[in-house]
């Protein structure tokens, strides 16, 4: 929660500091406008609107609230780095948009508070009333002024570094991490930068070239060298044919940005689901309970290549609605093979038998897959000492399965309005399929449809 004040254009936040409602009151009595970060944490009605828009858009979807005095401007002009729409839920107020600063359109970075004086004239100017919403794209300058009775909004944000440069960052990361082709980096952007590289580039140095170009000799000397950025520049042209030739590279940038994305991402509402149903049977039909709620992708085991290919099935359902959008913006995102994700317990071997007294995956007396949970040591414990903290959501371990199970969970995830019959599953044997479907309906990824008894012959159904 934030208070802010514009008075004589300055701006004063009162942030990380706590107050009672007789602060808050005086505070909003002298004009500050009160802010309360990411509301969705404490209210289900938004939580379930960041939910839903973030399973349409699949980027996270963030909420700020305002409530502005009668007559007066909390923020001074300023342009943001995410696309907002706000949402007048109180009073009125009038918004003022200007053209992109100095024509630079899609900022990555928000912009500091702008005088006055450098906007230029609004290219709109509208008094958003209940009920009313605004779309603002990425970088538009704006400022806004509660009319003749206090206004209260809110700012549904999104696309926050969601850009083709995103991707290119990922897609870098994932390639310097890949360890074979074609899932990495083309050679040439694997070569070692020449001996003195930072001594001969940058600020000082590109100084000391404006100096020398006076000199002939020396700048005879410097032209029969290849500049570290041609060679750069071809490195990249090679990494452009290999995007578009070979999709693997594409492919695991895309998971590495799913999985923060699901990471990060707010819970589906219970009722959004479909319900479980009952346990599946090899007569009965299945779907996924959400589209969009699960992602399949590859996974390296971290005890190596012993195992084989695996897979991994990573959801957004046993996320914290309290921690949305509240974590470290600056954390780099986790590759998914890294071994580094949500807290949970290894609990089943390679070959499907269950080590652990208790476990489910040992129950019900099928061979079941050889299913395996993601661990780390350290989150273990982390794990162990929040289940003691009263109201804590626990978190669920990411399933995975060998490689072979990949073509049988991908149709799995897919089947929404078409439900598909265990018989059916992409697998050979009959035990297989049913042990799949058993496993992914107690992970919570599938719902059951009854199965639909045959009227006998000669028999017509009543209607």
């Amino acid at each position: 929660m934030q208070l802010v004040t514009r008075s004589n254009h300055p701006t004063c936040t009162y942030a990380h500091q706590v107050a009672n409602s007789d602060t808050v009151w005086e505070l909003y009595q002298q004009g500050c406008t009160l802010q309360v970060h990411q509301p969705q944490r404490f209210h289900q009605p938004l939580a379930a609107i960041c939910s839903g828009l973030e399973q349409r858009l699949g980027c996270l979807v963030g909420v700020n609230a305002y409530l502005t005095p009668p007559s007066t401007q909390g923020l001074a002009p300023h342009h943001d780095d995410v696309e907002i729409f706000v949402c007048q839920s109180q009073g009125s107020k009038r918004w003022r948009l200007y053209n992109f600063r100095h024509g630079f359109a899609k900022p990555s970075q928000p912009s500091g508070d702008l005088p006055e004086d450098s906007l230029g004239k609004p290219i709109m100017d509208v008094t958003l009333k209940v009920g009313d919403v605004l779309y603002m794209p990425r970088g538009t300058v704006h400022q806004a002024v509660a009319q003749e009775e206090a206004s209260t909004h809110l700012t549904i944000s999104t696309y926050q570094n969601w850009t083709y440069g995103t991707l290119a960052q990922a897609l870098l990361h994932a390639g310097m991490q890949g360890q074979q082709e074609p899932a990495c980096l083309p050679l040439s952007l694997r070569d070692s930068l020449p001996p003195g590289f930072l001594f001969h580039n940058g600020f000082q140095a590109d100084t000391v070239k404006r100096l020398e170009a006076a000199a002939p000799q020396e700048a005879a000397n410097a032209a029969s060298l290849t500049p570290p950025r041609t060679k750069l520049a071809a490195a990249l042209r090679d990494l452009a044919d290999r995007i578009e030739q070979q999709p693997d590279l594409m492919s695991k940038a895309a998971d590495l940005m799913s999985e923060d994305f699901m990471d990060n991402r707010a819970p589906i509402p219970e009722d959004s689901l479909l319900p479980a149903g009952p346990e599946p049977t090899l007569d009965c039909s299945v779907v996924c309970r959400a589209r969009n709620a699960f992602r399949l992708v590859a996974f390296e085991h971290p005890r190596g290549a012993e195992n084989g290919p695996m897979i991994k099935v990573i959801s957004c359902l046993f996320n914290s609605i309290k921690d949305h959008m509240m974590g470290n913006e600056d954390e780099p995102m986790q590759d998914p093979s890294d071994g580094c994700c949500r807290p949970s317990r290894d609990c089943c071997q390679p070959n499907g038998d269950c080590h652990e007294a208790g476990c489910d995956h040992a129950a019900n007396g099928h061979a079941r897959p050889p299913a395996q949970h993601q661990a780390s040591s350290s989150d273990e414990e982390e794990a162990g000492e929040s289940e003691e903290e009263e109201g804590h959501d626990s978190e669920q371990a990411d399933l995975v399965l060998p490689g072979a199970y990949s073509l049988a969970v991908a149709q799995l995830l897919n089947a929404h309005s078409c439900p598909v019959n265990v018989r059916k599953i992409d697998l050979d044997g009959d035990e297989l399929k049913l042990d799949l479907a058993v496993t992914m309906w107690k992970e919570g990824i599938l719902s059951v449809r009854p199965v639909v008894s045959k009227s006998e012959p000669g028999k017509k159904l009543k209607k």
